[in-house]
Order: structure tokens, then sequence, then C-alpha cells
């Protein structure tokens, strides 16, 4: 329902499109700022609204995001989980360090997937 807010933008950006003359490039420059607007915008009510889910059961692990999409939701089998990790993950910025804590699966053969990132 969120990503619905997006919709006027979306159709005002259009109709501009629509009746623009794309021999001039000064009536280009609305038409990139209105794109750049949109993207932002979708970054701003992503981050406000979405929730992600873990949910763990004896079969898998499930990793979802919603209710505006940002990655595609993921399985991990418990069949082929050797073990779980919190590993800090360290920033600096202007003289400060903030420590966050990132969730990994290490599988059987080695490879190791993310489930949960400081975001």
């Amino acid at each position: 329902m969120a990503s619905w807010a997006l919709l006027p933008m979306v159709v005002a950006l259009f109709r501009a499109v629509h009746g623009i003359r794309w021999d001039d490039p000064i009536l280009l420059i609305p038409l990139f700022f209105g794109i750049v607007a949109i993207v932002f915008s979708y970054i701003v009510i992503r981050r406000l609204l979405n929730v992600t889910r873990l949910e763990i059961t004896p079969q898998r692990i499930t990793v979802s995001h919603g209710p505006i999409l940002r990655w595609r939701s993921f399985e991990v089998s418990s069949e082929t989980i050797r073990q779980i990790e919190v590993r800090p993950y360290r920033w600096r910025y202007n003289g400060s360090e903030v420590t966050y804590h990132h969730v990994w699966v290490v599988h059987h053969d080695g490879l190791e997937t993310c489930l949960l990132e400081h975001d």
C-alpha cells in the first residue's frame, strides 16, 4: 500500500514526458530531476515503512522484507546449515566508531550467506 504514494509522482512524470520536446535539452532537466525525486522518494518511504522478518523453523530459515519490495525473499534449508554466526561490523565515521552486527549462515560446503545486515 505504501508504494501507492509514489503513483502521483509517476503519473506526473509520464505526463511531462508525453508532452516534452526532445530536441530541446533544457527541457530534459526537469525530467532528470523528476526521476531522481521518484528514486529518492522510494528509498525514503521504504526505509520508513519496511520491516525485515526472519522466520526460523526446523525445516528452513526465511528472510523477507515488506511491505515495499527491497530484495527478494529467500530461504535457506536447515539441512545445508553447518553454523549460524553473528559477526560484528565496525564502521568509523568522523572520529567515532559504530558497531553493527550481521547474521551469517555457514553451509556445509563452506559457502557463507548473509541473512541480516545492519540496515
